[in-house]
């Protein structure tokens, strides 16, 4: 097999690979896959390209990389997609300080505004007010089952597609560095009638998707974009690969795999911590990116 072509990256992202390799004691390929993940999340939607028969493809990938259990796969992820997974909790921690609860006052003074439109109504009052109150009540509902999110891990196929409705861009992305509970959910875990691969092929290409529910209304998703970085254990991916339903719906070859080939590696006498300028560097990249093509 060729080596991973760590050479053919830019400088910066060619630093984080070989940094977070060394640190991690992991093969490159399995760094490179995780920089890749971390710079497709940061594009999302943001940015697409013309492709073939008038299609407009989005700036997401699929990574799926394949490795042991204890080989490194935790230790890498955080050093590469610490930027993307500090951003997420920046934007959820103001979300749940700021923005959640002038929300929950908006609903409460909405619903009071509700009850004394109803009594108005029953009195022979007009109904276009109320109607108004309760299409007003409706979007503040929305809005607070939507927060701000760069990053989701386990979710079924319905919140995943309420999540992803609420983002910029519709784009969000699905990493995890230990994917199992993920393929469980996507392999039909909690719907033994059916799998949940469908939003992900809908995220894939961008189509139209809609996500139907039974006690909200349904959510219609016009360009879905979803970012995928999955690390899973080999005998996963051979019931992936196995699996007919997986291969035969798109599911599977839409991902860029690979079994890296990681094995156990004793713990080096050499600082095992990022050089600080390679970190910044990454750092300053990846913040740059969501700017410009989430913000």
């Amino acid at each position: 097999n060729s080596p991973f072509p760590v050479e053919s990256f830019p400088p910066v992202m060619r630093s984080i690979i070989e940094e977070a390799a060394r640190i991690s004691q992991v093969p490159p390929s399995l760094s490179g896959m995780v920089a890749l993940g971390c710079l497709s999340t940061a594009i999302g939607g943001g940015i697409c390209i013309q492709s073939t028969h008038g299609r407009t493809l989005n700036g997401n990938l699929f990574i799926l990389a394949v490795a042991k259990s204890g080989t490194g796969k935790g230790q890498v992820y955080s050093a590469i997609a610490r930027p993307l997974e500090d951003r997420n909790a920046g934007l959820i921690d103001h979300w749940e300080t700021f923005s959640k609860p002038e929300l929950v006052a908006d609903k409460t003074i909405m619903e009071g505004k509700i009850k004394a439109e109803e009594k108005a109504v029953a009195k022979g009052g007009n109904p276009d007010d109320y109607r108004e109150l309760v299409k007003e009540l409706a979007l503040i509902e929305s809005r607070l089952e939507k927060p701000p999110k760069i990053l989701v891990g386990e979710a079924t196929e319905e919140k995943l597609g309420v999540v992803i409705s609420g983002q910029p861009h519709e784009a969000i992305g699905c990493h995890s560095a230990e994917a199992r509970g993920i393929v469980d959910i996507i392999m039909g875990k909690y719907n033994k009638d059916s799998s949940g691969e469908t939003m992900y092929l809908a995220g894939y290409s961008g189509d139209r998707h809609s996500v139907e529910r039974q006690s909200r209304p349904d959510v219609t998703l016009r360009n879905p974009c979803i970012s995928t970085m999955f690390m899973i254990q080999p005998d996963k991916m051979r019931k992936l690969t196995t699996s007919e339903t997986m291969t035969e719906s798109g599911f599977m070859p839409r991902f860029l795999m690979a079994d890296v080939k990681a094995d156990f590696e004793d713990d080096p006498d050499e600082d095992l911590s990022i050089a600080e300028d390679t970190r910044l560097d990454w750092k300053q990249l990846i913040e740059d990116l969501l700017d410009l093509y989430r913000e």
